[in-house]
């Protein structure tokens, strides 16, 4: 749960101090603001996506520590039928290097 905590915590002011320093909706260039391109935007939400799945996953893992330590088959099979969820959301990150190397202006 800490880990969890210090995640979204990290997260949070990550962009926090990105609205602040380049707007919401936009990134500075000298002095013209220029509109965010999509594909940038979608990689971001991609991997944010991303990084929230994970974090559940690593929750998840250290239940199942708890769970073998205490021979709790029960929860064992519940916490791997959820990871196997998770996996599936996942995906295989196709969308998210797609996005993210059309952000980058197709170098990669």
């Amino acid at each position: 749960m800490r880990t969890r905590t210090i995640i979204a915590t990290g997260i949070t002011a990550t962009l926090t101090a990105g609205i602040l320093v380049g707007g919401a909706t936009g990134f500075t260039t000298g002095r013209l603001t220029a509109p965010t391109p999509e594909a940038c935007l979608v990689a971001l939400d991609e991997g944010e996506r991303a990084l929230g799945l994970t974090a559940d996953a690593l929750d998840l893992s250290a239940d199942a520590v708890i769970a073998a330590a205490t021979w709790d088959t029960t929860t064992l099979e519940q916490i791997t039928l959820d990871i196997e969820g998770i996996t599936a959301d996942m995906g295989d990150g196709a969308q998210y290097r797609t996005a993210a190397t059309e952000c980058r202006g197709g170098a990669r």
